[in-house]
């Protein structure tokens, strides 16, 4: 699926931004994240419906690649925690504010 159908607002900013850049520099991603989604917050009554996500995402296998298939020099991989809002869009949630930090913010079983 396209990035707006998961992302709105600012959130979509952030990805469509570091997509293009990848784009113009000619990398590509490779592989999948793992990740463990919580969810830490959820308000139903709200207009439009709203919830908090935690997450701890392994990016260990998903990394960049040149086009010509040579691994690119990024950030370091690891485990991340991610911080991410949602809200209800029709009958999709979609992120709304994302917060990456770097890798190591959180351990096993966290």
């Amino acid at each position: 699926g396209t990035v707006d159908q998961y992302a709105a607002g600012g959130a979509l900013d952030i990805l469509l931004r570091a997509l293009y850049s990848d784009h113009q520099d000619g990398i590509v991603l490779r592989g999948e994240p793992v990740l463990d989604p919580k969810v830490t917050a959820l308000n139903l009554s709200a207009d439009p419906a709203s919830s908090s996500i935690t997450d701890c995402a392994d990016d260990s296998g998903w990394r960049q690649y040149t086009t010509s298939g040579k691994p690119a020099a990024g950030t370091p991989a690891g485990r991340h925690r991610i911080y991410a809002q949602l809200q209800l869009f029709g009958t999709a949630w979609k992120v709304t504010n994302l917060v990456v930090e770097k890798a190591g913010t959180c351990s096993d079983g966290s």
